[in-house]
């Protein structure tokens, strides 16, 4: 049998609210078993993402770990966060769901996943597997504006030489001339 419903004084907008969500949900709820609730449907989440990740056969690569919390409240679902195999670096990418992202922003809520990967990781994880490439970048010439009102004369430097195929660095930063000559790390 259904929990009795809450009764609301008449004209109370709670009393629609309730009536069009049904009698389980969970404002309709006593505090706890609302906790109880939102517990239920989590879990659920994961059994259908772990039932998935078996179906497209890469359930051995998931870990189910409860004290992975992102750092970012927009987040309304299951996160998760990508390791190496040797768990040797810090999270090579995180993310999850956030469907009422747009929503804070003044848009239509809409469900939606995203994630973004750490650049330094992964370069630390290429070098480590000996995978990084050697960066085939070589530079002809560097032109460094020795006032920042030469700039706009040394961008016109930099691409004359461009037009003549060579490979230009233009340094707009506030430099001195000895960093222009200062070897770079191999």
């Amino acid at each position: 049998m259904p929990p009795a419903s809450p009764r609301f004084p008449p004209g109370d907008a709670s009393a629609d609210t309730a009536s069009r969500q049904g009698p389980y949900s969970p404002s309709r709820m006593p505090a706890g078993r609302a906790h109880r609730h939102a517990a239920r449907e989590a879990v659920d989440e994961l059994q259908r993402l772990f039932a998935l990740a078996d179906g497209y056969g890469f359930r051995e690569w998931l870990l189910f770990d409860p004290s992975v919390v992102r750092g970012l409240a927009y987040y309304t679902g299951t996160v998760f966060e990508g390791f190496d195999r040797g768990k040797k670096l810090r999270a090579i990418c995180g993310g999850g769901r956030y469907d009422k992202l747009l929503g804070a922003f003044g848009g239509e809520e809409a469900p939606m996943a995203g994630f973004g990967f750490g650049d330094a990781v992964i370069v630390e994880l290429l070098k480590d597997l000996g995978k990084l490439p050697a960066p085939p970048h070589k530079v002809d010439d560097v032109v460094v504006p020795l006032d920042a009102s030469l700039r706009p004369a040394a961008a016109g430097v930099a691409t004359q030489l461009r037009r003549a195929g060579r490979l230009v660095d233009l340094v707009l930063e506030a430099k001195k001339m000895k960093w222009a000559f200062k070897p770079t790390p191999t």
